[in-house]
């Protein structure tokens, strides 16, 4: 570490966290970057931390503060910051050695910049690489839009601008979770432009007992921070005129973060509360309650079939009699079902025996295929709708007279290819297409689809498909 005044500083603020504190210090202190200093902010640990930071007493600067919360030691850390950039390291977190490298060098290379935004890797409590996080892959531009509807926010995964920071007084303190999205929030307000560099530069740590755990408090913390937001004054009117959107996004995220950390009595709350901000009827509200979730599952690493357990907190929230209920769950089943055995990217194989769902007329079936390729959170492969569309025909639930609708589903795909920006899987879709128009009576459906389909490029109200009739 050089002795110059250093262009970076790491700040790890740390509380009782003896077991992890050494592993965060030395994965800051083998950076590549040659111009860098390390604070350790104890915020009033009583677990021997002291102790265990003393072998480095001459490589870092540790000061203890009484216990005030994490945003106070990451704002003290910045008083005594010196670097021109700042990375902030939780206790338990682990830099890559080319972190800093990486990020200084957009810094360096772009002056107009205040933060560079990475992703991350999760692993568990004992070490154990889980899997890679790639933020941008729902957020490509870090502007306040992104930030509203995304909130893509992990502190340690950025490098930031130590002039903007102290230009917006830091963390605010009397948050206790959820303050780092109302501090990107108010970086972003003011216009701050915000990169990425899209590879992962830390290694976060799941464990037991995380604040992070608390799914209950981080829920009615990230609401708290945008009731905030929108309570303040100079909202642009394009981020007014997506509130409804914006809260609706936030409150699924909440019910996400509730079923991980098995607050599930919880939800029926929040998904009720998406009601009204949905704008739209109960039964399609659902169907984008399941779609995010079913995002949320996939981005996560997760099945969507575990998505089932919530169809009891689905019923409460919707107030539904169990009758109406039970007309309704065998199609949400249906959809996790299409999910699951055909359309993830690393699926297992299909069950012989995998009900594909014969109580409803054909054209509804094609339709709820459609919306399943349509609304999937993973960019879907020709051959598995190729798949799917065999299996469909040959168990006799699409009569073989109507087989060229298999069109519909090409045309579909091409429109989730485009939106993804898969140009390779949206010309192989299209191809397809063409290929099945050749069939008698496709010609019918070729130009409408086709038209659609592009439709969906622009607008996704297009993509709203009710499932309740």
């Amino acid at each position: 570490m050089n002795n110059l005044r250093p262009k970076v500083s790491i700040i790890i603020p740390t509380y009782n966290n003896v077991r992890y504190i050494g592993q965060a210090v030395a994965s800051a202190l083998v950076q590549t970057y040659p111009s860098f200093e390390v604070i350790v902010i104890d915020d009033g640990s009583t677990d021997g931390t002291r102790e265990v930071l003393s072998i480095w007493r001459n490589r870092i600067r540790y000061v203890w503060q009484e216990n005030q919360g994490v945003s106070a030691a990451r704002n003290h850390g910045l008083r005594l910051a010196r670097g021109e950039y700042i990375v902030f390291l939780d206790g338990d977190d682990l830099l890559r050695p080319s972190k800093l490298a990486l990020q200084a060098d957009v810094l360096d290379a772009e002056p107009d910049v205040s933060v560079v935004h990475s992703g991350w890797r999760r692993m568990a409590d004992d070490g154990r690489f889980l899997e890679t996080i790639c933020p941008w892959e729902n957020a490509p531009n870090l502007d306040l839009k992104s930030w509203l509807l995304w909130k893509p926010a992990f502190l340690g995964a950025m490098m930031f601008r130590r002039r903007q920071l102290v230009e917006i007084g830091g963390f605010d303190e009397s948050l206790r979770q959820a303050e780092d999205v109302d501090l990107m929030l108010r970086l972003a307000a003011r216009h701050c432009r915000m990169v990425w560099v899209r590879e992962p530069t830390i290694y976060y740590r799941i464990r037991p007992g995380s604040t992070m755990s608390n799914g209950r408090e981080q829920a009615a913390s990230i609401l708290a921070v945008l009731d905030k937001f929108f309570d303040g004054e100079e909202i642009p009117v394009e981020i007014q005129n997506m509130r409804h959107r914006i809260y609706f996004h936030t409150l699924m995220w909440a019910v996400w973060q509730l079923y991980l950390t098995d607050y599930l009595e919880d939800i029926p709350r929040y998904l009720q509360r998406t009601l009204a901000e949905a704008v739209v009827s109960p039964s399609l509200a659902m169907y984008h309650w399941l779609v995010q979730l079913a995002r949320y599952a996939v981005q996560n690493g997760r099945s969507v079939g575990e998505l089932r357990v919530l169809w009891p907190y689905f019923q409460a929230a919707l107030g539904y009699d169990d009758a109406h209920w039970q007309r309704l769950e065998p199609v949400l089943d249906w959809w996790v079902g299409v999910w699951w055995h055909y359309l993830q990217p690393e699926t297992a194989e299909l069950r012989p025996d995998f009900p594909l769902y014969t109580a409803l007329p054909p054209r509804r079936i094609i339709e709820l295929a459609r919306s399943a390729i349509l609304m999937n959170p993973s960019v879907v492969t020709l051959e598995r709708v190729q798949r799917l569309w065999h299996d469909l025909v040959h168990r006799g639930i699409v009569p073989a007279a109507h087989a060229y609708e298999v069109i519909t589903l090409y045309l579909t795909l091409f429109g989730q290819s485009l939106r993804h920006r898969r140009w390779r899987h949206a010309w192989q879709a299209f191809k397809a297409a063409m290929w099945a128009s050749g069939r008698p009576n496709a010609w019918r459906n070729w130009l409408a689809f086709f038209t659609e389909s592009l439709a969906w490029l622009w607008d996704d109200k297009q993509m709203r498909l009710e499932i309740e009739k």
